[in-house]
Parts: C-alpha cells; structure tokens; sequence
C-alpha cells in the first residue's frame, strides 16, 4: 500500500518521508502536480498528502481533479498549507479534502493525522475489494438462478406435457380396452357365424368382411396402445443389427423401388432387451416415413452404433444402443418436428396417413426403457433416433420356450377350460370359440368366482382377462392357478406393457392380445394342456356359471 506525496520542495518531501517512515508503507514523492495527478490512479493510493501552494497547480485544484477520478476518487486527503485562512479551509473542503493542517506541524501531529487517514483509505480499499467481489458473486449468482429459473419452467413444461400425455394416454388405453372387448365379441360371433355356415358364400363373404374390419380396427387400438405405453410386449434380448440385417429384404420394400437404403451396422454385438416385432415394425415405419419425406433421388440410412454412458443415455451408467434412420428428404420445420410424435398428427394429405406412426414407435421405445431424438431441419433431411440402453444379459433370453408333448388321447374326456372376463358378451364369446375347438368351457365373472370354482371342479386350463374389477386381477389369478399346477392363457389388449417378472419366465402362462382369432387361442389353450398335467381336484361337480 503507497501513500502520495505532493511538495514542490524537495526538503519538505524528505521530511514528510521520514516522518512517516514507521507506518512500513510505500512513499511515492511528486514534486510536481501535474506528474503526480497522472501517476495517482494507477498507484491507488491509500492517502494523499500535498501541499496547497504550488507553481502550475494548486492543492485544491489538484484534488478536484483527483475526485473525479474513477478509481480512485474517495482516497483520503491530507491538505498542508503556510496559512489558516477560513476561506482556503472551506474551499479545500468543498473539493473533497479530507483533513486539513497548518504549517509549520508538529512531526508527531502529523504522524498521528496521516496514520489515521491511511488506516482509513486501507479499509477504504478493502471494501472496495470485498464490495467487487460481492458484486462478482451476485452476478453469478443472478445468472446461475436465471438459468435455475429458466430449467424450472422447462421442467413445469414437461410436467405439465407429462401430466397431459398420461391424462391422453389413460384416456386412449381405457377406450382401447373396451374397444378390443367389442372387437373380440364381434370377431368370435363373425367366426361362429363361419362355423354354422360353411357353405354359404354370401354368408362367408360377409364374415370375412367383419374379420377384415376387426383387423383394421385391432391394429388401430394397437398403435393407440403403443403410443400410450401400455401395449401388451414380448420383450427379449437380441441384437439390434442382426436383427435388422436379418429384415433387411423387409426394410428394402419398405424404402421403395426408387430408393437407396444403405445399412451401417457394427461389428461388434449390440444388444437390447424389447420386442422384436415392435422393433421391426417401428423401423418400417420409419423408413417408409422418410420415404415419403424424399423428393428425387432418395437416399436412406439406417445406422447402429453404440454410445458410451452419458447425460443423454436412457440409463445412467450404461451404454447406449443407437438405432438412427436418416433420410435426404425435405426435413422438418420446428413446429411440425415439435408435434411430431404426436397422435393423430400427420402433414400427409387425408387418407394417406393415420398420425400414428411415429407416436407407436416413441411409445414402444419408452416403454421398453429407452427414449427417442428427432433431428430435423427444414431442407436438410431428417435424423430419428431410437435410443436403448444396452443389455448386459445373454443373447436370445427372455423368450419363453415350451416342449410339445404328445397330445391328450383322442378317446379321453374334453378339456375343461375355465374362461373369467368381467364382460359378459366376451365370456360367452370366448366360451363359444373354444367349445367350437372341441373344449368343454365353464365361465366366471371374476378372479375370486374363478378361484371358488377351481377349488370346486376339475379344470385343464383357465383363460382369464387381465384387467378387472375387484382385489384380484388376471396376474394375481394367474400366480395363484400356476401355484396349484394349472396353466393358464391371459387375453388383454392393455396389460402395462408385459408380464409380471414372477410370471415372465414360466413356461405355463401364455399372453395374446385382444381381439385374437378363434385358431390362435384354441391352439395355445390346446398347447399348454398337451404340455401340462394339472392334478385333479378333491371335488368334482357339475355347475353352471357363478
């Protein structure tokens, strides 16, 4: 820390030195005001002493000057004057001079007053310093809850987004439920209808017309499913770029005569746990998506590569599988990227797309723990990116494999297959499908019906809803019949996405989806009561439907 003196008498500067020798602070002696004034704010000065009387510059003016001076304008002043005229000492005040003495001074009074104003000018500075570096951190402080602010209205966004989605999606799956209830009341009806007139053309025309329509309207409620995350999976491990060189022909009709599609697939297994089915079919959409999104000369990749763990990556710590299609099409603006995944939205013209296809794919990618990045720009193409987290399990698990056994003997007793549904139409429907397929069939309203009547009667199987009302569900009835050695067929078209993982690897419980044709579920009936031999109940007796 430096004081300033200010003498046009070299002694007087000496002295003024040596007086203050004691105080361990620098001196820097000016003689010369101008000189002095110039050095004064690049020094920083805890004080200045100077005298009033000097050639070219008086005290008062040069601390006039020093006042205005940025840096530096609030450093205390010790003026020194031959005389003690009022009106020097008010105008040296009204400048900013801070103390004010008479020569000649006494050195000890002189030690005293400088002393005093430089420990003043020293904390003078130190709060300068503190105040800048408050200042410093209020600033980053400010800018860190700016951005604090700006996140937290990026996250009540997404909650509100997140809160809207699961509204639609509770919304869209409890209508996809009913509707795949009627659907399978009509599909069964339209199939015994087949069966009781096998040779009526007309009659069959009309029913292969209904099936058609139930097709259209299942794969419909399908896609309603999958957006909402709650379509029924059939997850296991394979590799994503086998998988889709394996599908390639598939992908290649997908993309198109006219375009080019290219595969960039890595050496190396890259492994992730979903349904291969949806998985496939969600890159046809997608490849057929950026089909019509090129002009001439369309050109489409379809790239997999594997990430390191990252900010962005599904599960922290895990690497990340990335399956991306890009196009050279005319990619998209930012409000058409934005509603993208929407459901139902689609830039297509009517009747040439449904708005569902690339939502089915964000729902199937999320529900089967991943997420989805769209990379677009208007002109420049479009990048979507489907993002897994890699598995670290084998190849090929998670698939339930079942050993065919021989079937009953053609003389024994007719299976006996107990049907639950809370839906009375579905009940009779299914009970009527299955006794077309040679099935003998008792039906129950509930799971608790079903467990009174299984405790009462004889069954080979049970075919049982997922979702009903009551304490117990399809997966509690399903646990509860697995632990007395019955296999069991559970239908739903909205069951949360897959199994139960107790329930997952056992080879004696079966999962379709709603509406499923009458061949299909009489043969998984029919499979799993060739393969499992269910012990017999203590009491057996007749009854009818609880």
């Amino acid at each position: 820390m430096t004081i300033v003196v200010v003498d046009d008498d070299r002694f007087n500067l000496d002295l003024i030195a040596a007086v203050l020798e004691p105080l361990g602070l620098e001196i820097a002696q000016f003689e010369d005001p101008f000189e002095a004034l110039a050095a004064i704010e690049a020094i920083k000065p805890v004080l200045v002493i100077t005298d009033h009387v000097m050639p070219g510059m008086q005290g008062v003016e040069l601390i006039e000057h020093v006042r205005r001076l940025p840096l530096v304008g609030d450093v205390p002043v010790l003026m020194l004057t031959g005389t003690d005229e009022l009106a020097t000492r008010v105008a040296a005040f009204d400048v900013g001079v801070t103390d004010f003495a008479t020569r000649p001074i006494d050195p000890t009074e002189l030690f005293a007053r400088a002393r005093a104003l430089a420990r003043l000018g020293t904390a003078q500075t130190e709060l300068k310093r503190h105040t800048i570096q408050l200042e410093g951190e209020v600033q980053v402080a400010t800018a860190s809850l700016a951005v604090q602010q700006e996140e937290q209205v990026l996250l009540n966004r997404q909650l509100r987004a997140a809160e809207h989605f699961e509204g639609i999606a509770e919304l869209a799956s409890g209508i996809a439920h009913d509707i795949n209830n009627l659907l399978t009341v009509i599909s069964g009806s339209a199939e015994s209808i087949n069966s009781l007139c096998p040779n009526d053309g007309k009659v069959l025309a009309e029913c292969d017309a209904i099936l058609s329509a139930v097709d259209r309207g299942a794969a419909l409620t399908r896609q309603v499913l999958a957006y909402s995350r709650r379509q029924a999976l059939r997850p296991a491990v394979f590799d994503a770029a086998e998988e889709i060189d394996r599908n390639r022909l598939m992908l290649v009709h997908a993309a198109g005569h006219t375009a080019t599609l290219s595969l960039a697939l890595p050496a190396q297994p890259a492994p992730i746990f979903a349904d291969r089915t949806q998985f496939i079919t969600g890159l046809i959409n997608l490849v057929a998506n950026a089909r019509d999104a090129c002009g001439r000369d369309p050109r489409i990749e379809i790239r997999v590569a594997i990430e390191p763990p990252g900010p962005d990556a599904p599960r922290d710590g895990v690497p990340t599988v990335v399956v991306e299609v890009g196009d050279n099409g005319s990619g998209m603006a930012g409000d058409v990227a934005e509603r993208a995944f929407d459901p139902f939205f689609t830039t297509k013209p009517r009747g040439e797309g449904t708005g569902l296809g690339l939502s089915m794919v964000h729902g199937f990618v999320h529900q089967s723990g991943g997420t989805v990045r769209l990379r677009s720009k208007l002109g420049s193409g479009t990048r979507v990116q489907l993002l897994f987290p890699r598995s670290t399990a084998s190849i090929g698990t998670g698939d339930v494999t079942i050993e065919i056994r021989p079937p009953h003997d053609p003389g024994a007793a007719l299976p006996r297959v107990l049907v639950v549904d809370d839906d009375e139409a579905v009940r009779r429907t299914l009970g009527r499908l299955l006794e077309l397929r040679g099935m003998a069939v008792r039906t129950a309203p509930s799971a608790a019906a079903a467990i009174r009547m299984l405790g009462e009667q004889h069954f080979d199987a049970v075919l049982s809803d997922v979702l009903m009302p009551g304490e117990m569900d399809g997966f509690d009835l399903a646990r509860w019949a697995r632990d007395r050695g019955l296999p069991v067929v559970l239908l739903s078209g909205f069951v949360g996405g897959e199994l139960p993982q107790n329930l997952m690897g056992d080879a004696g419980v079966r999962l379709l989806r709603k509406p499923v044709e009458s061949a299909t579920l009489a043969r998984e009936v029919q499979l799993l009561v060739s393969v499992f031999q269910p012990p017999a109940a203590q009491s057996v007796s007749a009854g009818h439907e609880s």
